[in-house]
């Protein structure tokens, strides 16, 4: 069920979507509950964070940044919202000792950022997301976990090569060209004041893109597949895996 895989602060705004009433007078009072919920200043009831939904908001709004002239490796989270990162960086403080810098605004922008510049720090996260289920930015974050220097690790051009995984092919750029009309009419909507519109392009805009992450995943597979296999046939032999 799309429902029950989205976060928690999401899934009530989709429930309300997802089961429009008939009825004007509770169309007005749910419509002015969305409105509530949606505002930047909501302070989302029952939120709880773990491994598990960290690692979720960041498949949706997490960056991974490695500069191009450095070996270090960055994670950042966006959202208009500042109690749910609030929520996550004191999750986050407790699990990794206080090394994420704490919620700043974004500059010119009403969005709120938190970011951590630990290269350590931000390689233990991502394993621990990895292990939480991480999918659409699984490729990335395998790629940005490898040290890139002094030969204790893979060279950065190799991290490069890896994220190569995350290209669209024809078809996802085909629904990435949907995803970008839908938002675009979706905002007219927004503009015009057509509730009932709203919400129903709303979701079908949340179900486009989690269909768009999971065939994403599914090219990613088959990518590394299709490698693996060329790699076999030049040569390559599976290296048995040693205890520690």
């Amino acid at each position: 069920m799309i429902l029950s895989q989205s976060p928690s602060m999401k899934q009530a705004q989709l429930q309300i979507a997802a089961s429009w009433p008939n009825c004007p007078e509770k169309r007005i009072e749910l419509t002015n509950t969305l409105e509530k919920m949606k505002h930047p200043s909501h302070r989302p009831v029952g939120l709880v964070c773990s491994w598990e939904y960290v690692s979720g908001f960041f498949d949706a709004e997490g960056y991974i940044k490695i500069p191009t002239r450095s070996t270090s490796v960055n994670l950042e989270f966006t959202q208009n919202n500042r109690h749910i990162l609030d929520s996550i960086h004191a999750f986050l403080q407790v699990e990794q000792e206080g090394k994420w810098r704490s919620v700043s605004g974004c500059s010119g922008q009403a969005a709120h950022k938190l970011c951590c510049y630990n290269s350590a720090v931000s390689r233990q996260a991502l394993r621990h997301f990895l292990t939480a289920g991480l999918t659409v930015k699984r490729a990335g974050t395998v790629a940005g976990r490898f040290k890139s220097h002094g030969g204790s690790g893979r060279p950065l051009a190799d991290v490069r090569q890896s994220i190569k995984y995350l290209r669209l092919d024809s078809k996802g750029a085909m629904r990435a060209v949907q995803i970008k009309r839908l938002a675009d009419k979706l905002r007219l909507a927004k503009a015009g004041g057509i509730c009932e519109l709203v919400l129903k392009q709303e979701l079908q805009l949340y179900q486009l893109r989690q269909t768009h992450r999971f065939e994403r995943v599914l090219s990613q597979i088959s990518a590394l597949r299709s490698d693996i296999r060329g790699l076999l046939k030049s040569g390559a032999k599976l290296a048995r895996p040693t205890l520690a």
